[in-house]
């Protein structure tokens, strides 16, 4: 039998398990290809953390737009995920970082950002009581939160399971084992996995 698809993702992680999602939501045909299951590696055993605070500027609309596919994940696949938005506090130690902090944050408001807040020495004891007393205040990013890599990987259990239902025109490869690249290309090593896994 041969398998075809519009779309090869390598790599059954919370990025590769989201690509092959949009994809398919987008009305395309991808296969997902993973040495041996969905969420096993880095996305299942991690903090969980979901946040836009303190990113690089070149990385800021993304984790915006991350923010609010978090803040819906459970219309999306039917599983909250485990996510809670509590925010992200960064915490000043002197008044010099502080300052660093104000400086940053006016020039997000310039570039149109909103998302990161100066805060003062008081709000930072309230978010953070155990805070220590000489920290003069900090920035908080208010939708920032968690989600629960346990479920499995962060994308919960019923993600998983809508990779594998045949009506989601996803299909999942996994159990591919792992092939060592020998010098050649990624490229080259991609095709190799796939003449791997794929039946012919």
């Amino acid at each position: 039998m041969t398998r075809t698809a519009d779309v090869v993702v390598i790599g059954g992680g919370i990025h590769g398990c989201s690509t092959a999602l949009h994809l398919a939501l987008r009305g395309l045909k991808p296969i997902l290809v993973e040495k041996d299951y969905a969420g096993r590696h880095a996305s299942g055993v991690n903090a969980g953390g979901v946040r836009q605070l303190a990113r690089d500027h070149a990385e800021i609309p993304l984790s915006i737009s991350s923010m609010e596919l978090w803040e819906r994940i459970e219309d999306l696949v039917g599983d909250d995920c485990g996510f809670e938005s509590h925010g992200t506090v960064l915490v000043a130690e002197n008044e010099a970082e502080l300052a660093g902090f104000r400086a940053r944050v006016d020039d997000l408001r310039l570039k149109g950002f909103t998302h990161e807040e100066l805060i003062d020495q008081a709000e930072l004891r309230r978010l953070v009581p155990a805070v220590s007393e000489h920290c003069p205040g900090g920035v908080v990013s208010r939708r920032d939160g968690a989600a629960d890599p346990g479920r499995p990987g962060p994308l919960g259990a019923t993600l998983i399971q809508r990779l594998t239902d045949p009506d989601a025109g996803i299909v999942l490869a996994a159990g591919a084992g792992a092939l060592a690249l020998n010098g050649q290309s990624a490229w080259v090593w991609a095709w190799f996995l796939l003449a791997a896994v794929l039946p012919r």
